[in-house]
């Protein structure tokens, strides 16, 4: 059971890891795309 709980913790760990770096990359995206208008 302790195992079984242990693995799901990294699991949702990764997976607010991957969240998080979608995050950012659609942010980094939006932000070149706002640089890009204001020229």
């Amino acid at each position: 059971m302790k195992n079984c709980i242990y693995a799901f913790i990294k699991y949702y760990d990764t997976l607010q890891n991957d969240l998080f770096n979608e995050h950012k990359t659609i942010f980094t995206e939006r932000i070149k795309n706002t640089q890009r208008l204001d020229m």
